[in-house]
């Protein structure tokens, strides 16, 4: 009950102290099911927050960039353990496609999958998505974005835009690498929402009295490092 699963309320927390960016790079453990091949029961995360930005495109943006560093300093740096594992680095071309949630659906349902609108994308369909989405547009990361704000990828402490949420998917290889999304800071809308999906604000209090007396737009997301060296290197299992 103790071991971090999730730095996100805390950065959240910090973003009312005066701290505009803050990041974190440290071990998260979690109950996963961990028969699957891309989840792990402890695991180090990159989790970042930043505060003053216009929408969640300014994620999008720090997070496609820092994905193409990542994979150009790879592969200009580590040749010889390239060699060794007979691996090629992917090449990003930013900006990288926004796909919504709606046109997702329109192409897994073209490539024959039985899936209906406002229905959640699950491992499998990502991969059929992620193939599809590289023949349209040539590249092979892109973001799932206008989720919904039924489903369940939508959290109480996301903004909302009507009726979707305003957050994305970042899709790497065919696999969901991370969620980022812009916080809702309005203390209001963000009882309002803990209410709508189910919880009981009294179990926030701690989380809620911080946004209580004025907290900037921000937004953020959370970076399973041990998924994207995996999901580079096109190993198969995260192990």
């Amino acid at each position: 009950a103790y071991l971090n699963q999730s730095q996100q309320l805390y950065k959240q927390a910090m973003m009312a102290c005066g701290f505009e960016k803050i990041y974190e790079i440290g071990p998260s453990f979690r109950a996963e099911k961990s028969h699957t091949q891309r989840h792990v029961t402890e695991f180090t995360q990159l989790d970042l927050e930043m505060s003053f930005i216009d929408s969640e495109e300014d994620i999008f943006k720090l997070e496609e960039n820092l994905l193409k560093y990542v994979l150009d300093y790879v592969r200009n740096n580590c040749k010889k353990e390239l060699v060794l594992l007979e691996k090629e680095i992917p090449t990003l071309k930013i900006p990288l496609p926004r796909v919504t949630h709606e046109e997702a659906i329109k192409l897994l349902q073209k490539a024959g999958i039985k899936i209906k609108q406002g229905e959640d994308i699950g491992t499998a369909e990502e991969k059929v998505l992620g193939k599809e989405v590289e023949k349209k547009y040539k590249n092979k990361a892109f973001f799932i974005t206008k989720f919904p704000w039924k489903l369940e990828v939508c959290k109480f402490y996301w903004m909302r835009d009507g009726k979707y949420g305003r957050g994305g998917d970042f899709e790497f290889m065919g696999q969901e690498l991370t969620t980022g999304a812009q916080r809702e800071h309005r203390y209001d809308m963000l009882v309002k929402q803990i209410i709508e999906k189910g919880y009981s604000p009294k179990n926030f209090k701690p989380y809620l009295d911080t946004f209580k007396f004025g907290m900037p737009p921000h937004g953020g997301f959370g970076w399973g490092i041990d998924r994207m060296i995996s999901y580079m290197l096109q190993i198969e299992n995260i192990r």
